[in-house]
């Protein structure tokens, strides 16, 4: 989830994608009303925001306002809380529903065309969702005054750019405009750090951690990760984490000390409702192409033509498929397509990830061991990833420690024994 600004009028300039307002919805409910989150008002949501963590997040009545329907129409409150509690419904679905429309000739050209005029007017490298959403109508109003209404039509709304695209983040990198990480706006930011202190505790019985047995953690089950918020203390988010659990009556054993063993179980029914981690811009193969054009093949009804239109549509939202335009990396979309008519295997092509795992293992068979340091010496990869590789290869039990911190020495890692 992104994070906000507020502009000097006092209304606010929203950085958080549409979805990711159904995500802040339900964690400031959680926190501000944890007996009955599903019931809580818009005025206790409001003065729930700063306590939990999201003090710039826009007003309730104002989420309200950017989740309308097609009609214009604000989602009503308990209707908005009814969803966002409800397991049973998909958020995405229920939004992509409100937000249906007969708009359906939007394409890929006009998302290239309205990102990069609203950029050019702008003199901006990026854009976030409400920036453009300002600037197309400041467009569309001036095309107006001229007498032409032409933009209306030319230029699709955010919603209808995601739909095209398959996300903000997407649209942003197809038409060659940057997809931004900085403080100002930083997309699908992940679990919130007190969230994710909160997880931690549950899954260990009690027992809080620091950043770093943090970001290990969420990289242990696969989710994304919130960024620390700038000047605020790593004791300030545990004071944070303890009195939440303290309002729940929840067990808090505080921080470890060095030699303690942590058992990990993950609370039921947890593990399908983290965030996932942001995919990299090789993760999309040939062959996970393929493959998801095989699903929407396999999935067509009887008699129905596939065509890039039919896919996109069925793509939209999905999280085991990718855009048609990153079909574009493999030949396009009539060259996957063939591909997944046909029944010849796939030519795999190592990820960067595998490289850098391949490298690490070679390395090892000749070095005999190996550490943070020398992944990054040897890789030229940045100290997270190199971390990140480790991790995951003592997580698959391809690799085990060979040293403990507790030690005093260096750590380093070994091929694990058979």
């Amino acid at each position: 989830m992104a994070t906000t600004a507020r502009r000097p009028s006092g209304t606010f300039s929203s950085e958080y994608d549409d979805l990711g307002l159904y995500t802040l919805v339900r964690i400031i409910a959680e926190y501000a009303s944890p007996d009955d989150p599903r019931a809580i008002t818009q005025t206790a949501w409001d003065a729930g925001r700063a306590p939990s963590g999201h003090p710039d997040a826009p007003s309730a009545r104002a989420i309200c306002a950017r989740l309308a329907d097609r009609k214009g129409k604000s989602f009503p409150w308990p209707e908005l809380l009814k969803l966002v509690f409800d397991p049973s419904r998909s958020v995405t679905q229920t939004h992509a529903q409100r937000r249906a429309d007969d708009a359906d000739h939007f394409t890929e050209d006009h998302v290239y065309y309205a990102l990069r005029l609203v950029a050019s007017e702008r003199k901006a490298k990026t854009l976030a969702p409400d920036a453009y959403t300002r600037s197309r109508q400041e467009l569309i109003a001036k095309d107006c005054r001229r007498g032409v209404h032409l933009l209306a039509d030319l230029l699709p709304t955010v919603g209808q750019i995601e739909r095209v695209a398959g996300s903000w983040a997407a649209a942003l990198e197809f038409v060659g405009l940057e997809v931004r990480n900085g403080d100002s706006w930083k997309g699908e930011r992940g679990m919130p750090i007190v969230e994710a202190l909160d997880l931690h505790a549950e899954a260990t019985g009690g027992w809080l951690c620091n950043y770093t047995a943090l970001d290990a953690f969420a990289s242990r089950y696969g989710f994304a990760l919130s960024r620390r918020e700038v000047g605020k203390s790593w004791t300030a988010y545990l004071e944070e984490v303890t009195a939440l659990r303290e309002a729940r009556d929840a067990k808090t054993k505080g921080l470890p000390k060095a030699d303690t063993k942590l058992e990990y179980k993950l609370p039921a029914g947890q593990a399908g409702e983290l965030p996932p981690r942001q995919r990299g811009p090789g993760y999309w193969t040939k062959g996970l192409c393929v493959e998801a054009a095989k699903r929407y093949l396999d999935e067509l009804p009887a008699g129905k033509a596939a065509s890039k239109k039919g896919y996109l549509a069925w793509s939209t939202g999905r999280d085991d498929a990718p855009a048609p335009s990153t079909f574009d990396q493999h030949g396009g979309y009539e060259e996957v397509m063939r591909l997944a008519r046909s029944s010849a295997p796939i030519e795999h092509v190592p990820t960067k990830e595998e490289e850098i795992e391949a490298a690490v293992l070679t390395y090892l068979d000749e070095h005999g061991s190996i550490n943070n340091k020398a992944v990054q010496g040897i890789l030229g990869v940045k100290p997270d990833v190199a971390r990140r590789t480790l991790g995951r290869l003592r997580e698959h039990g391809v690799i085990e420690l060979g040293s403990k911190a507790a030690t005093g020495r260096a750590v380093y890692y070994v091929r694990a024994k058979a």
